[in-house]
């Protein structure tokens, strides 16, 4: 119960309604009658609008890189953009480390990760954290810059330094 403008107030709670609860309005507990008040219906609240209380985690480097990865690339809508991300940083890693690297290829191959493919899993874990972004904002209107919080782990602190301005994908993806 909640004191509000000098009197007791109570919420009551529908029970389920279809899929989901249903708020009733709230009612005085002064109020009397036998009629039980009319549902109010939440007022839905999109995504985007919930950005800005929103945390992102990028993750580190771990045996089971790869993930779902796979199935994002080969999905109808989604593949084409996370294939332009990974391209991208291909290029990027193939400039650094002075030779032909295709991390959407490896994506798709389902290729493992190993110690001597640690240069190419870097780029495929910002590549793809990279690529999710892309996708929350052109596929659903979620602005990563809105949110409030980002933080990663490991090789995931250099994908949310990147998403976050604060250095460039040719700026960090040498540096380990």
């Amino acid at each position: 119960m909640k004191e509000v403008s000098g009197r007791w107030q109570r919420r009551i709670w529908a029970a389920r309604v279809g899929s989901r609860r249903e708020r009733l309005q709230d009612i005085s507990s002064h109020t009397t009658g036998t009629s039980a008040p009319e549902p109010t219906p939440p007022t839905p609240v999109t995504l985007p609008a919930r950005i800005q209380r929103a945390a992102f985690a990028f993750r580190g480097y771990d045996i089971a890189n790869l993930g779902r990865s796979a199935e994002l690339l080969a999905h109808e809508r989604f593949g084409p953009i996370v294939r332009t991300v990974l391209n991208e940083v291909s290029a990027l890693a193939s400039d650094v480390l002075g030779r032909h690297i295709d991390v959407a290829a490896r994506v798709a191959a389902e290729q493992e990760s190993s110690l001597e493919t640690f240069p190419e899993d870097v780029a495929l874990i910002v590549g793809m954290g990279l690529a999710q972004l892309r996708l929350l904002e052109d596929l659903f209107g979620i602005a990563y810059s809105k949110g409030q919080l980002a933080i990663g782990y490991s090789i995931g602190e250099l994908t949310a330094m990147i998403a976050g301005g604060v250095y460039t994908l040719d700026q960090l993806l040498p540096v380990p």
